[in-house]
């Protein structure tokens, strides 16, 4: 399994040099490549939705939230399948059952700790997409009660309902079309939301680091 610690940094130091244009950051351009392999090698391993989901719980930083989040999104979303074979996921059903139980328990825990304001809005859009998305490819027929366990989130006071407000508005977004029109949703589902709060913004701002994290990025390794 891929070391929390070091996945951290070789994420930190992507996003370090992603934009930077100075001399040493062409210095450490074989150190970003080494970092980018490393993060991908880690994405495509059997358990790579495991490994970002434990940067996204175990890490502090804004840049590791979103970095996970965005690869749990590549790996949910649906695509269209060989042969004509219809929309599927790269992740099986039993898997993003896992993870979507795994990721109400995180915000109810941050709900819980008050911690959940603390996260960065551009982090709070893309865990929205990653549950829409998973209402996406599993409701009605595998996650029936979604809607109703949403409604949660609505007790977490106001970063729970900004939350909330997000999730319904990356739903509008993401699903194109639906056996149950969006609105009705709004209306059945949520009815202290009103749809006009739902804006949250739909890209990332470039991030800037706290600190250097290249120099401490030990060499690349994976355990199965």
């Amino acid at each position: 399994m891929a070391d929390v610690a070091e996945f951290e940094r070789a994420v930190l130091c992507v996003f370090e040099l992603q934009y930077a244009d100075t001399p040493e950051a062409k210095e450490h351009a074989p150190l970003k490549q080494q970092a980018m392999a490393y993060c991908e090698q880690v994405k495509q391993s059997a358990d790579g939705w495991r490994h970002n989901l434990g940067l996204l719980k175990a890490s502090q930083r804004s840049e590791a939230h979103f970095y996970a989040l965005q690869t749990l999104q590549d790996l949910v979303v649906l695509r269209e399948g060989e042969g004509g074979a219809g929309l599927r996921s790269l992740l099986p059903e039993g898997a993003r059952v896992e993870l979507r139980v795994a990721l109400l328990a995180w915000v109810q825990q941050l709900q819980h700790q008050q911690l959940l304001p603390r996260l960065a809005p551009f982090v709070l859009t893309k865990l929205a997409v990653v549950i829409a998305l998973l209402v996406k490819a599993d409701y009605p027929e595998r996650w029936a009660p979604a809607f109703d366990e949403l409604l949660m989130l609505l007790k977490g006071g106001a970063a729970g309902i900004e939350l909330h407000a997000r999730i319904f508005a990356a739903i509008d977004e993401e699903i194109v079309s639906c056996a149950v029109p969006v609105r009705s949703l709004y209306r059945s589902h949520v009815p202290l939301c009103a749809p006009s709060a739902c804006t949250a913004p739909s890209a990332c701002a470039r991030v800037r680091l706290r600190a250097p994290a290249c120099a401490r990025l030990a060499p690349a390794s994976t355990a199965a």
